[in-house]
């Protein structure tokens, strides 16, 4: 089965998103047995704060995949060379969890930034590959060779906190849309030479 849902049209029937598919889950499952089962698999835990349940960074991260896997976005050999050449802008490193010791690379990998943009282009709408990369590039010079504070390719790329009571939020979004504003400063002393180099 697949499903598009266009939030204009819920918006059109009087529904928010999140009632549709509050709704469409109601009518298509068991609750009783399904819940219990994403509760041991650990793909829901109860939030204590709320009484409820929230969805794991792992497995939101799984249904970001599904999301984009299931899109109407097919060029994926372009999207994954393009995947590929923001991994070549980000800098080498990682951040360590404190409580897991687990390492993000600030590269990511090359298939989770091909999903990213799948997703991108699905909610934002699809720029010319120069356009990304030049958008890429200045975000990564924004943090003057300091990037303690960078985001993962990914996740600059697209991001949904939704199930953390947040938002979706595009940091590529961001710097695309205010080209012409000046210069940034994101997380270290901005460089205004720059000059960007991707070979095909």
């Amino acid at each position: 089965m697949k499903i598009v849902i266009d939030e204009k049209a819920c918006k059109k029937h009087k529904m928010s998103l999140a009632e549709v598919l509050i709704a469409l889950a109601v009518r298509n499952t068991d609750a009783f047995k399904e819940i219990p089962n994403m509760l041991s698999r650990e793909i829901l835990v109860r939030d204590t704060r709320e009484d409820w349940y929230m969805i794991t960074q792992h497995w939101s991260d799984v249904l970001d995949e599904i999301l984009a896997e299931s899109s109407t976005v097919t060029d994926d050999n372009r999207l994954l060379e393009l995947a590929k050449k923001i991994q070549g802008i980000f800098p080498s490193g990682y951040k360590t969890d404190e409580r897991s010791g687990a390492k993000y690379y600030h590269k990511s990998n090359s298939r989770v930034i091909q999903n990213a943009l799948k997703r991108f282009i699905a909610y934002y709408e699809d720029y010319s590959d120069e356009d990304i990369l030049d958008a890429t590039q200045r975000y990564v010079d924004s943090f003057g060779g300091n990037y303690s504070r960078i985001e993962m390719a990914n996740y600059f790329v697209f991001k949904d906190n939704r199930n953390k009571g947040g938002e979706i939020t595009s940091s590529l979004a961001t710097f695309l849309e205010n080209k012409d504003s000046g210069e940034w400063e994101v997380g270290g002393t901005n460089t205004s030479d720059w000059m960007m180099s991707v070979k095909n």
